[in-house]
């Protein structure tokens, strides 16, 4: 084999008289390979490896809210009133259909009787008692055929004097009517018979609370 005065390029491969074609050839193959290798880089060379990016726990690139006096003021809710259940009705009592008061006398007493359709009596000093119904029927039957609801409303003495009862009867009808009629003891122009309904009222009362 033989070498040209450039030792790196081979003369063996090419013709007789075209030594130096070839080896210009040659030169432009190998020139053209180290520049290859020149743009790859060098072979087995580990890639660049990108920056790792640090990361700092808890940090955002978002501005945190700065807390002030007035913006913990203007935040905080308004406390609200609690809210209270309704107030239960008070139960109105029920209305009794015979109702006597008494006041006056010697000692300036003063009584109430309440009498209902069902038997209950009740005294204004609070003692109950119980009758049988038909009997306050039959008196509610004997005040309304007396003509009570025909009556004057107020009846009085012309002498006012000696300790004289004062009597106030109201009588309730099956309708709901209430018949209010106010004497006082001596009254010379009250009826008898309104008299005589004061003396049944009266007795069946004591009868009813002295069981």
């Amino acid at each position: 084999m033989q070498w040209s005065e450039k030792s790196w390029l081979k003369t063996d491969m090419c013709r007789p008289g075209c030594e130096k074609a070839c080896i210009g050839a040659q030169a432009a193959r190998l020139a053209l390979a180290i520049m290859l290798l020149a743009a790859c880089g060098a072979p087995g060379s580990p890639s660049p490896t990108p920056a790792a990016l640090e990361v700092t726990p808890g940090h955002t690139d978002q501005a945190q809210p700065t807390l002030t006096a007035n913006s913990l003021t203007q935040s905080a809710p308004t406390p609200q009133p609690p809210t209270l259940p309704p107030a239960s009705p008070t139960p109105t009592p029920e209305p009794a259909d015979i109702v006597l008061q008494r006041e006056g006398g010697p000692s300036g007493e003063s009584h109430e009787w309440r009498i209902y359709r069902d038997g209950r009596v009740q005294s204004g000093a609070g003692r109950a008692g119980q009758v049988q119904a038909n009997q306050v029927e039959a008196l509610l039957h004997f005040i309304q055929s007396s003509g009570f609801f025909s009556m004057a409303a107020n009846y009085q003495a012309s002498n006012p004097c000696c300790d004289r009862f004062t009597y106030r009867l109201s009588v309730r009808t099956a309708q709901g009517t209430v018949y209010r009629v106010t004497a006082v003891e001596g009254a010379s122009e009250a009826p008898a018979v309104l008299w005589e309904i004061l003396k049944l009222v009266e007795q069946l009362a004591d009868r009813a609370l002295a069981d």
